[in-house]
């Protein structure tokens, strides 16, 4: 039975684990497999450095989206509130004396602006700037101005942050996946040569100790390489 499926971190079990044995069985062989052995641990290493390099860097970007998403939520809920208060304070003035169109669109309605984080922003963003030109006719323009701008100013840095994540993280999954794939393809090849060098001994039962994996039961999660090791001498 073998491990069927490597996932994004267990190179980081196989890998290390394969580098070691390859040394520790090549090395205690022939001089002639000594080189060979350093050149396929070194490429195991590489590639496996290279697969954490992106899953970390997959999972950083995700830490960033959740903590834009927290900075975004009280935020956004504010600046709705700071609308939701516009709004009535509208409507406390004289009947016609005020173009609410000018402030919330079409029909002139807290409704049209929806409920998304971008959608709130560029409704405080769009309203403080109306709130500046004159003849508005809003009571205390300037105030209502103040409290606009500092709620679109709240939001907007957890909202580029969710939104710069999101795009970060849509590009760093490929990545990932090139990563693995590049170190199943060099991972399987020093499987195929070191067979190939044990089965020139009659030492194939040696297969399974050095690459984990076919140890693995099928389906298995593995989190940690087998304690035993394999004594022979590592190529100086």
């Amino acid at each position: 039975m073998a491990d069927e499926y490597i996932d994004k971190d267990e190179p980081q079990i196989y890998g290390p684990h394969a580098a070691r044995k390859i040394l520790h069985v090549l090395g205690g062989m022939e001089a002639i497999y000594h080189p060979l052995a350093r050149h396929l641990a070194a490429q195991i290493c590489l590639e496996t450095a290279a697969v954490k390099v992106a899953v970390d860097g997959s999972r950083m970007v995700k830490t960033t989206l959740r903590q834009g998403v927290v900075t975004k939520v009280p935020a956004m809920m504010a600046g709705r509130t700071v609308l939701r208060r516009f709004s009535k304070h509208l409507d406390g003035h004289a009947e016609g004396a005020i173009d609410r169109t000018q402030f919330f669109g079409d029909g002139g309605k807290y409704a049209n602006i929806g409920r998304s984080a971008p959608k709130i922003l560029t409704a405080l963003q769009h309203i403080a700037g109306a709130l500046k030109k004159k003849g508005s006719g809003v009571a205390d323009a300037a105030g209502w101005q103040a409290q606009i701008e500092q709620a679109a100013g709240d939001l907007e840095p957890g909202l580029t942050q969710t939104q710069d994540a999101q795009i970060e993280r849509s590009q760093m999954t490929p990545a990932v996946v090139r990563a693995r794939e590049r170190w199943l393809q060099v991972y399987g090849a020093a499987k195929l040569i070191v067979e190939g060098v044990l089965r020139l001994h009659g030492k194939t039962d040696l297969l399974p100790k050095i690459f984990y994996d076919l140890a693995v039961p099928s389906g298995a999660r593995v989190t940690e390489a087998p304690k035993d090791e394999i004594t022979q001498g590592a190529p100086t």
